[in-house]
């Protein structure tokens, strides 16, 4: 066993730019959990999640008056870009653009320095391996059968579900976490000195099953699942 840990961290907004909330999940090669938070984050905004038109009505698991009793993002900087970048460790988030551009946001509103680091998106692993389709963590899980949990954004909850969904697709492929991290090079990225981008990756592994040998064909018909009726589309 390695040393290597695997950071997976979600993020909340008040109004989908403004963090509210950052929760994570840390663990090893394993997928031994070492360590798990959830963090309250005064957003100093209005909330505006519902009667949003386009945009589907999001219901946090914590009040407004819990979040306002919190502080403001910069007395969680430090705590929260020392974790992520921290040494010899791999960040995994779904639809990951999206938190790191919350973490952009947040630091130039407080004119904080940038958060750097690499991340790989469990997203782009699903469409590779899965689904073409860009689904949501809750239409990812489903395709497994992995336990939702009773009430949906709560950040360290759906670290979780996003690690529970990397340890299903790794098991149904038989392979641990580097491998297939290494074998989906769209899923890598960094966000550096507030730029995000997708495409810096390691060359694609030899002999590695592809998309078009559906190598999960076999895992999900035993499962009694049709992949095709998993239709909850990520629109954001």
């Amino acid at each position: 066993m390695s040393d290597r840990r695997y950071l997976f961290f979600d993020i909340e907004c008040c109004d989908g730019s403004h963090i509210c909330e950052f929760g994570y999940v840390l663990i090893d090669d394993s997928f031994t959990i070492q360590d798990r938070n959830c963090i309250l984050i005064n957003p100093d905004k209005k909330f505006n999640l519902t009667g949003r038109v386009g945009s589907k009505d999001i219901h946090l698991h914590f009040t407004e008056v819990e979040y306002f009793a919190s502080s403001i993002f910069p007395c969680f900087y430090t705590e929260i870009k020392t974790l992520i970048e921290a040494k010899n460790q791999t960040v995994i988030g779904h639809s990951i653009a999206s938190d790191a551009a919350f973490l952009r946001t947040a630091c130039k509103r407080y004119k904080l320095p940038s958060i750097n680091f690499d991340f790989y998106d469990t997203q782009e692993i699903y469409t590779e391996y899965v689904n073409k389709n860009r689904t949501s963590l809750e239409g990812a899980v489903k395709a497994f059968n992995i336990e939702i949990p009773a009430f949906l954004h709560k950040s360290d909850d759906d670290a979780l579900m996003t690690m529970e969904l990397l340890k299903a697709i790794c098991g149904a492929l038989n392979v641990g976490i580097e491998e297939i991290l290494q074998s989906c090079p769209k899923a890598h990225g960094k966000t550096n000195n507030f730029v995000i981008q997708y495409g810096t990756h390691r060359p694609k592994k030899k002999n590695y099953c592809s998309p078009t040998t559906n190598k999960l064909g076999d895992f999900f018909k035993a499962q009694g699942i049709d992949i095709s009726k998993i239709v909850d589309v990520e629109d954001a």
